[in-house]
């Protein structure tokens, strides 16, 4: 089958499929099938893609601009040296997911699952991961400033050395958290120190 730009594809069985180095623009998938498909160094534009299940996927070197990848499965896909820039991943899954290299810029990750990730020295300024599944994930050396972590599960992953300044981290369990040489600002010192029971007062 070969696929149109912005076309609508619904409930179609592309697995398989070889779609490497090519571009898309304006289309839309949604309950489609890409288990093991060939789609390294595909870039996207203002696609979406809805409830696709990407399993086994190749994705290397894509990129993506303003695409929404929204409830996806990304399970053993490999997203090694992949960009996503101002792109919304509302509630997939990347557990098990080869991000290795991969470059976050802003866009809207929350309710993600993205246990045990490795995102040591990336810089995630600015993105949304309201509410997103961290657990374990590594964030050492990451610049997270201004980024949005607001409820997010963050319990057993390490934010050594990363740049947390003016990021969100209200309803966040911080007593779980590793902060050996996190840059913090006033408002999170406050709420970490009042998670320990301290009680902060101007004057």
């Amino acid at each position: 089958m070969m696929i149109k730009d912005r076309e609508h594809y619904w409930d179609e069985d592309f697995s398989g499929m070889r779609l490497s180095m090519t571009s898309l623009t304006g289309c839309v998938f949604q309950n489609c099938n890409f288990k093991n498909a060939y789609m390294h160094e595909l870039a996207t534009k203002s696609c979406q893609f809805i409830n696709c299940d990407f399993t086994a996927t190749e994705l290397n070197a894509s990129h993506h601009h303003y695409s929404a990848f929204t409830n996806c499965k990304f399970r053993f896909s490999n997203l090694f040296s992949t960009k996503f820039q101002d792109c919304k991943m509302t509630g997939s899954n990347f557990i098990e997911t080869n991000i290795s290299g991969i470059t976050i810029i802003a866009g809207d990750w929350s309710y993600v699952h993205m246990n045990g990730c490795y995102f040591k020295g990336l810089d995630l300024r600015q993105v949304n991961f309201k509410q997103a599944n961290l657990f374990k994930a590594n964030l050492e050396k990451a610049d997270l400033r201004e980024a949005d972590f607001t409820q997010a599960i963050l319990s057993g992953a390490s934010l050594k050395g990363a740049d947390l300044r003016g990021a969100k981290i209200d309803g966040v369990d911080v007593k779980a958290l590793d902060f050996n040489k996190t840059k913090i600002d006033l408002s999170q010192a406050v709420i970490i120190a009042e998670a320990y029971g301290a009680v902060y007062e101007e004057g």
